[in-house]
């Protein structure tokens, strides 16, 4: 059976010859509104690429395009028959003209990480020098999203609206397989096109399926078009099968034991002291990284207990004292990296099961640790690989034998999809790993161990959709969980003047459910990050790294000698106040969220849905429990607020992390977090 089956129909000899189809009721009846386009990229025989258009099509491409009228737009399904030479690289289609744009009004909301709110267009017509966006020929300019599967866009979605009414794009495609987006601008006319591109390899004589391309037309803003998608995605997934603790883990203490030079500061047997730090913090889980013979980022994807540590059992000993004093335990595995030459593994399977490009390189990355060590080449597996798939899985089971809850697979939710030229894989040569079958990888791996035992789960690093069926607990990095998007979105929403906005709305209304990290690679953090946490519903990071990190979290001592160490933690964190203020306050807000747990911990997500507020310099998210629901405010202003929250009801509560009940119309202090608790779900 042909490994594109799912993706490609058959031969076209049995399935014949098939024309464009443009039904010309549909076009003429959207045209007063928007039209529509296509372009297709051809890799030729000569290996000279041609662009073919929907204005000047070839023959021997066919492309069908089926448009459908909907209740509040078009969808959009159809074929493209290769009876050429050259090899189909892209599809870029349908492409959605004629869009409004409000310069002061409209922004275009794109899943960068959490989410990402471009609002750059009157600087585009002023200065045109808004970052991301190219100039095009003819007074156009081009904004590209990353490719989907990855962080770079998590959700095969964008949206475009002004507040008051837009438009969406979304590619409602079961197999996850590779896309992008890009929108195209003329400042001079107002006018945009947002343009989906799907990342293909159609060979001579095969038939591509074009997944269901919606686009949608709304009154009201982005969070019409996210509740669009996620009815469409609840169609195809299902996510609902993870233990109940990883909705009540409010967040973890990360801690590399053993670094890339081998110099070790955490032996198995002071997992005690692990265990106190994270009880001063507050914090449920614990992930042991580096607990290996190799190291962090060092001889992957051989992972044995080390013996200067203390040897198997005293691992197994200190990861059951470790869950006697209540902490979740996940061990890590780097989901792609091979240690080029250096494990048995690489000589046995890696060297041949590597990702490989069209010139027959390996796909290398590059994590230096330390100024003195070599800087060591990792390579990228193939995801199709059988052997790849065989060690990661003998990971996770290993995992749970040494008394594991979980075990993280880093790095899975951030890379995008790679062209793979590599023979004996499993798939077709070329095809895109990384994309599709990684659901399929991680799937039958979730799957293996539910079987196992119910209550072991999957964790990767990163965002993205595709694999929320598998990964029941992400550790947060880049856009919306980071200690720079806290900073970003302060500045923004007091009114700063930005090019784009950290939105982490986009992804957490989709997905109330998502329980993820935030990314703080420094040993404690401080006030505005542990309020940005909380907000938003995402889970608090804690990071033990290096040496100095340790003196750090049993003294409060802090040195910035670091040694050789390439990438040092945010000193300004580390400076901003003395440990025991900076502890003492995630610890009273970790006890505020369980304490509030079946809301803050375990609640929905729902955004702004449902009340009015009114509060100078404030955030407002609504959350809603089993039994009723709640607001939390976080005055991101330096100056007292009165905070008004309407529509709700009476609330039956309203409390803050460090002084406990208040009156509802006592002024909310600056960067200070309150909680407005309601009995009934009054919407």
């Amino acid at each position: 059976m042909d490994t594109r089956e799912s993706i490609f129909s058959m031969k076209l000899g049995a399935c014949g010859r098939f024309a464009a189809v443009v039904m010309a009721c549909a076009v003429a009846e959207c045209a007063s509104a928007m039209s529509w386009e296509w372009r297709l990229t051809v890799e030729e025989p000569d290996g000279s690429v041609t662009v073919v258009t929907s204005e000047v099509p070839r023959d021997d491409i066919e492309v069908a395009l089926e448009p459908v009228k909907t209740a509040d737009g078009w969808d959009f399904t159809g074929r493209i028959a290769n009876n050429g030479k050259g090899l189909v690289t892209s599809f870029e289609g349908p492409i959605i003209k004629g869009l409004p744009v409000d310069k002061a009004r409209s922004g275009f909301y794109e899943p960068r990480g959490l989410g990402w709110r471009v609002s750059s267009f009157a600087q585009m017509s002023d200065s045109r020098d808004a970052p991301k966006w190219k100039s095009v020929a003819g007074g156009e300019f081009t904004y590209e999203t990353g490719v989907y599967p990855s962080l770079k866009l998590t959700m095969p979605w964008v949206a475009l609206d002004d507040g008051i009414s837009g438009a969406s794009v979304m590619v409602l495609d079961a197999r996850a397989s590779a896309k992008s987006f890009s929108l195209c601008y003329r400042p001079e006319s107002d006018k945009a096109a947002i343009v989906p591109k799907h990342l293909v390899f159609i060979a001579p004589g095969q038939i591509w399926k074009l997944p269901t391309v919606s686009y949608v037309r709304y009154q009201g803003d982005w969070h019409i078009a996210a509740r669009k998608y996620r009815a469409w995605y609840d169609t195809v997934h299902k996510f609902d099968t993870f233990p109940t603790w990883t909705k009540q883990v409010n967040g973890w203490l990360l801690v590399i034991l053993k670094q890339q030079n081998e110099g070790i500061f955490w032996p198995y047997g002071d997992f005690g002291k692990l265990a106190d730090y994270a009880d001063s913090l507050g914090l449920d889980m614990i992930g042991l990284f580096g607990w290996t013979v190799g190291g962090h980022d060092h001889l992957y994807p051989d992972y044995e207990p080390c013996p200067k540590m203390g040897g198997r059992d005293a691992l197994v000993e200190g990861i059951k004292l470790l869950k006697k004093r209540g902490k979740r335990v996940c061990l890590y595995a780097n989901g792609q990296l091979q240690h080029v030459g250096a494990t048995r593994y690489w000589n046995e399977y890696g060297k041949d099961h590597s990702l490989i490009r069209k010139d027959g390189e390996l796909v290398i990355k590059h994590y230096h640790k330390y100024s003195d060590i070599p800087n060591y080449d990792q390579a990228l597996a193939c995801l199709y690989s059988k052997p790849w798939f065989d060690r990661m899985l003998s990971l996770a089971r290993n995992a749970k034998d040494l008394g594991a809850d979980a075990i993280l697979y880093d790095q899975l939710g951030v890379s995008g999809p790679y062209a793979c030229y590599g023979k004996g894989h499993g798939h077709c040569v070329p095809a895109y790993s990384y994309a599709d079958e990684r659901v399929r990888f991680l799937a039958r791996i979730a799957d293996e161990m539910r079987k196992a035992d119910g209550d072991f789960v999957i964790m990767t690093e990163g965002y993205h959709d595709s694999i929320m069926d598998s990964v029941a607990f992400w550790h947060g990095i880049s856009c919306c969980a980071s200690r720079d998007s806290c900073d970003l979105l302060i500045k923004s929403r007091r009114g700063g003047r930005n090019p784009g906005d950290e939105w982490p709305e986009l992804v957490r209304y989709t997905f109330p459910e998502l329980a993820t990290t935030v990314r703080v690679p420094t040993p404690i953090v401080d006030r505005p990050m542990v309020n940005y946490t909380i907000v938003f519903g995402m889970r608090h990071d804690v990071e033990l790294r290096y040496g100095p990190d340790r003196i750090y979290a049993e003294t409060g001592n802090v040195t910035t000698n670091y040694g050789t160490v390439v990438k040092v933690p945010n000193f300004a964190i580390l400076k901003s106040g003395p440990k025991e203020t900076l502890a003492g306050y995630m610890k009273a807000v970790s006890d505020f969220q369980h304490a509030n747990s079946d809301i803050l911990l375990e609640g929905r997500f729902v955004d702004t849905d449902g009340f009015t507020f009114t509060g100078k310099g404030c955030i407002a998210k609504h959350f809603i429990g089993e039994k009723g629901s709640g607001v939390i405010v976080w005055n991101i202003s330096t100056e007292p607020s009165a905070v008004n929250v309407d529509g709700l009801g009476k609330p039956q509560s309203v409390t803050e992390p460090e002084t406990g009940a208040v009156a509802p119309d006592t002024p909310l202090a600056p960067d200070t977090i309150r909680l407005y608790r309601f009995a009934d779900i009054a919407f």
